[in-house]
């Protein structure tokens, strides 16, 4: 479904329109048309004075719960989250149970986040069990 957002404002130093109150259509997923006074003959209409439109956001230390306390947060679930606050790569700590502190963990990490529309960056623990004793892997 197309959206048009009226009076966005566009953040993107590398575009023309940084900066500036543009009207953007959408698909739902990639951006149409930018201009002015644009017009829509099907799809939703969004007064967007409030809004700003740029590129995906970077979290460059998150604590999801996945692995070991999945009940509380999956990759799933805190991908919905990011992709909602305008999140589009995710760093993710390694402070989980067990700790991603070797490969097939951080492997396990990059593999789920295929189709979510968010990219995650897994951060391992530089010490065994993060306890500061032995290297990891």
């Amino acid at each position: 479904m197309k959206t048009l957002y009226k009076s966005v404002l566009l953040i993107d130093p590398q575009s023309p329109h940084h900066g500036k109150r543009r009207d953007v259509i959408t698909d739902g997923q990639k951006i149409i048309e930018i201009g002015s006074s644009l017009s829509l003959s099907k799809g939703k209409v969004i007064d967007a004075k409030q809004l700003v439109l740029s590129h995906g956001w970077i979290d460059s230390y998150a604590h999801f719960r996945d692995p070991g306390e999945e009940a509380f947060e999956t990759f799933e679930s805190g991908s919905a989250a990011a992709l909602a606050g305008g999140f589009k790569y995710i760093a993710l700590s390694p402070a989980t149970h067990p700790v991603v502190d070797h490969k097939t963990g951080i492997e396990r990490i990059v593999g789920a986040h295929s189709g979510s529309g968010v990219t995650f960056i897994p951060l391992g623990s530089l010490s065994a069990s993060m306890k500061g004793e032995q290297l990891s892997e």
